[in-house]
């Protein structure tokens, strides 16, 4: 199966999770987005939801931006999540250890997911943009307290 074709498909699979929930429509161009600074992400993570509230129950998505060399700490979510990358190249690795050797380069256009409570870190060379999808409530929880950038 193609890249553009699972991608396709596991989108088309989101949306339609989101709209069989939601009666209502959401149409968000770029333009739209109102990005501002992610609570649970060091200075420069922006964020922009698109449709619901991470932080309640039910079906959410939002966008993700990170300037070139951004570095996320080993952290982990209380609830499954799909990972879209838009643009740049985002390098990911699974553990409570901040591991560049492990890291995978996952370029524009890749999908990945993530069961509830997947110890995982990331970083980026380039400016990077990726929607995430997933059910709330959720919660977000550094393996390292002390890189939670919400407690400094």
């Amino acid at each position: 199966m193609s890249k553009r074709i699972m991608v396709a498909l596991l989108l088309g699979g989101a949306v339609f999770a989101v709209s069989a929930a939601r009666a209502d429509e959401t149409i968000v161009t770029p333009k739209q987005l109102k990005w501002t600074q992610a609570p649970s992400l060091p200075k420069g993570g922006q964020y922009a939801t698109v449709q619901g509230k991470p932080t309640e129950s039910g079906p959410y998505i939002y966008g993700v931006k990170l300037p070139a060399n951004f570095k996320i700490a080993p952290h982990e979510h209380s609830d499954a999540r799909t990972y879209v990358i838009v643009s740049g190249t985002l390098y990911v690795g699974e553990g409570e250890k901040f591991d560049q050797a492990s890291m995978k380069a996952l370029p524009a256009g890749s999908v990945m997911t993530y069961a509830a409570g997947t110890k995982h870190f990331t970083t980026n060379k380039q400016p990077v943009t990726f929607m995430v999808i997933g059910t709330g409530p959720t919660e977000y929880t550094y393996a390292n307290p002390a890189d939670d950038p919400r407690k400094k």
